[in-house]
């Protein structure tokens, strides 16, 4: 088959359209993927806000007291802490256990958490699940080696969480609630050891 200039000319463009299609694509190609990498600035400042906590990243184990209904329990508490994401969540996993009346340990409480610092908003995010199907999704404070989340308020009750590292280099937290946001009651308190 022969192929004169009239019959050439819309193969030529369709050909030329397809080439210019290619390359502009192509060209467009390392833009998008600049335009999907992360902020080096970005993940910087957010690992420089979190880097007072990292002393909590490993297997963490003790005895934590919670009071509910009136009544105190001592259940043996386990923490895992992992950075994520670039060094910029820590990623925060516990479960509590307890003896039941045959002497059997038994697991009666798992919960996961996350805090990262948003650089877009210059906050501290804690978000958290205590197994119960809601979640948390809360403004968190760092100051020094410690830092301060807190629960959706329910009803007129605040709950507030303190984890600060002591000079032993433990792990002690501090839950408490109140109905006023003037006085708080202790509802747990735990001190864990780095495995």
């Amino acid at each position: 088959m022969t192929l004169s200039l009239s019959t050439a000319r819309p193969v030529v463009r369709s050909a030329v359209a397809v080439l210019t299609f290619c390359f502009s694509l192509l060209a467009a190609f390392p833009l998008t993927v600049r335009a999907q990498a992360p902020s080096t600035a970005g993940a910087d400042t957010a690992r420089a806000r979190l880097a007072p906590l990292t002393w909590l990243v490993g297997e963490w184990s003790g005895p934590a007291t919670v009071t509910s209904g009136g009544r105190t329990f001592t259940l043996t508490q386990r923490e895992t802490v992992e950075a994520a994401a670039n060094g910029t969540v820590l990623m925060i996993r516990g479960s509590g256990s307890m003896k039941d009346a045959s002497a059997v340990e038994r697991e009666v409480f798992q919960a996961a958490g996350m805090l990262t610092y948003d650089v877009g908003t210059g906050r501290f995010t804690w978000v958290s699940s205590g197994g119960s199907g809601y979640l948390g999704i809360t403004e968190a404070s760092v100051s020094g080696t410690s830092f301060v989340w807190r629960l959706a308020d329910r009803g007129n009750v605040r709950s507030r969480f303190t984890i600060t590292k002591t000079p032993e280099g433990a792990w002690y937290e501090l839950g408490e609630e109140s109905t006023d946001g003037v006085v708080w009651t202790r509802t747990i308190e735990m001190r864990l050891t780095k495995r």
